[in-house]
């Protein structure tokens, strides 16, 4: 059983598994956005943080998973507010398929 509420999920047995997601949508494809404050938690967080980048939503959706993204992809950093940008390659590459 797995229990979602906001941006966690726990799996609900003896084995407790907590998951922080933050999620992406693109209509296409293309690089995602993702705030300053989104990739500092993301950072903190480690290995039980996710990004989940669904492509593709207006056709067919193609979900991509991705563990520690703070810590494991490869973005520019832009200079609105604080955004890093992420090429679609990199997080194709760094999803668990």
């Amino acid at each position: 059983m797995i229990k979602t509420f906001n941006n966690r999920t726990e799996k609900v047995d003896a084995d407790l598994i907590k998951r922080y997601i933050e999620v992406k949508g693109r209509a296409a494809e293309g690089p995602i956005m993702i705030s300053e404050n989104e990739m500092n938690r993301l950072r903190q967080l480690g290995d039980t943080a996710w990004l989940y980048v669904v492509s593709n939503c207006k056709t067919e959706p193609t979900l991509f998973r991705i563990q520690n993204p703070g810590n494991k992809l490869v973005y520019k950093e832009l200079s609105k507010g604080i955004q890093y940008l992420v090429p679609m390659e990199e997080w194709k590459e760094k999803a668990n398929k």
